[in-house]
């Protein structure tokens, strides 16, 4: 089951309202039995990992995930909580304030448009812009992050969700 939440953060990880996939996945390793001290600091080890890649992911509710993990690490260990979450804080402080931008340069855009033969209509042409003005974003690294991986990964899945409305090249 971890391999399919995996593969499915993989694939939707990055989108803006992932925070449910997320919760999900943190609330089945949670769920998991650990018999023995082995196993049970593989589980801690699984779900701090879960919960400090979602904590540096722009997406709407962040900020709840984040509570989630300072009281996880918490509840571990007081002692290294605060460095733990001292060292995730600004990544989330960051991923925050994209999350913010996002809705702003995202508002308007129709994301369930059906890939159709284009009609010339001015609604398209608006959408067209406003995908364009998305991709030119995220290509800009609003994120500022120094890992090229990280950067195409944004950028393709901003195309991926695009759909039919680039088919219309006007």
């Amino acid at each position: 089951m971890a391999q399919a939440y995996d593969f499915a953060l993989d694939k939707m990880g990055l989108d803006i309202q992932s925070h449910t996939l997320w919760s999900d996945y943190i609330k089945f390793l949670k769920g998991v039995e650990a018999i023995g001290s082995f196993a049970e600091n593989q589980k801690i080890a699984a779900i701090r990992k879960v919960y400090q890649r979602a904590v540096i992911n722009p997406m709407m509710n962040i900020e709840s995930l984040w509570k989630e993990y300072v009281t996880f690490e918490q509840s571990i260990n007081p002692m290294i909580a605060e460095k733990l979450t001292q060292e995730r804080s600004r990544d989330y402080m960051n991923a925050r304030r994209v999350a913010k931008e996002y809705e702003a340069v995202t508002r308007g855009l129709n994301k369930t448009h059906p890939s159709v033969p284009p009609t010339g209509t001015q609604e398209e042409h608006k959408q067209v812009e406003l995908w364009h003005s998305y991709i030119n974003w995220e290509k800009s690294n609003p994120l500022k992050v120094e890992d090229p991986a990280l950067i195409a990964k944004r950028v393709m899945f901003a195309y991926e969700q695009v759909g039919g409305w680039l088919v219309t090249v006007y």
